[in-house]
């Protein structure tokens, strides 16, 4: 499979339509598999995010902006071997404040990270990697 076509199960705090919904026990495998553990994860139902050159990518990070976003545009060509655009915006309220805390909501298309600081934003893209992962 090329990385080009990896589909992420980005399933986070979002609605999304036209899918199957996970089921208790899916949604046990797919909260299982991050690592660390994050404090708090909400699974919604909708479109497979694919991470590719087309998705577009905010970031809103309450500090190092810039590192933050170099940082994430690295990852994604790294891991998924694509550059998306990624654009920066003001974090969302209520913005992580924990350093290396970081939100994550996905539809179809898009994606945004909201992140405490470039730590945040790191480990944000960490949890994209391993739900994208098809095989753990």
């Amino acid at each position: 499979m090329k990385k080009q076509t990896w589909m992420a199960l980005v399933v986070c705090a979002a609605c999304f339509t036209h899918a199957v919904p996970l089921n208790e026990r899916e949604a046990g495998l797919v909260k299982a598999r991050l690592v660390p553990a994050p404090q708090r994860v909400e699974l919604g139902d909708g479109p497979e995010v694919v991470l590719d050159d087309t998705l577009a990518v905010t970031l809103a990070c309450a500090k190092e902006s810039d590192l933050a976003r170099k940082q994430v545009r690295a990852m994604f060509k790294a891991w998924f071997g694509c550059r998306p655009q990624v654009s920066v915006a003001e974090p969302g309220d209520p913005a992580p404040k924990i350093a290396d805390a970081y939100r994550i909501h996905a539809s179809k298309g898009a994606l945004r990270i909201d992140a405490a600081d470039a730590g945040g934003a790191r480990n944000a893209m960490r949890t994209l990697r391993q739900l994208a992962e098809p095989v753990r």
